[in-house]
């Protein structure tokens, strides 16, 4: 048995995730070549209690050139895999689900990331109906 197809929300949803990530690979690269101490600050919204994590991401971020571009490549990849659909689209929300289960865990940056992780979570449940269906 194959899993519901998801609705025309979802897959507006999904179009729409997947274009952010493209287009928001750009800006990491832009980051990454015209600016890499742009990155130095995102430490700060490390929480308070992990401060091994953003002494750690203080000295990784404060030239993070590499770290840009590899971040863009790696959205790029979650793009095209969301927007590519079949297995590939829940290859995709897994990355981005992913990435923004560290984003929450290494920055605290609950608001933004919480409804997310719940959106994405939403999105990925037709993915794993047969997981999240009910014995009958």
């Amino acid at each position: 048995m194959h899993a519901r197809e998801p609705g025309a929300f979802l897959r507006g949803f999904r179009a729409v995730l997947g274009l952010i990530y493209f287009f928001g690979s750009f800006s990491h690269v832009y980051f990454g070549l015209a600016n890499p101490g742009a990155y130095r600050d995102f430490s700060d919204w490390a929480p308070p209690t992990s401060e091994p994590a953003r002494d750690t991401w203080t000295w990784f971020l404060s030239d993070a050139r590499y770290l840009a571009l590899v971040l863009a490549a790696f959205e790029m990849l979650v793009a095209v895999l969301i927007l590519y659909g079949g297995r590939a689209t829940k290859l995709g929300l897994l990355g981005a689900l992913g990435f923004h289960v560290v984003l929450a865990l290494m920055f605290g940056m609950w608001p933004y990331t919480l409804p997310m992780i719940v959106l994405l979570g939403w999105s990925l449940r037709y993915d794993f109906d047969r997981v999240f269906r009910r014995p009958r």
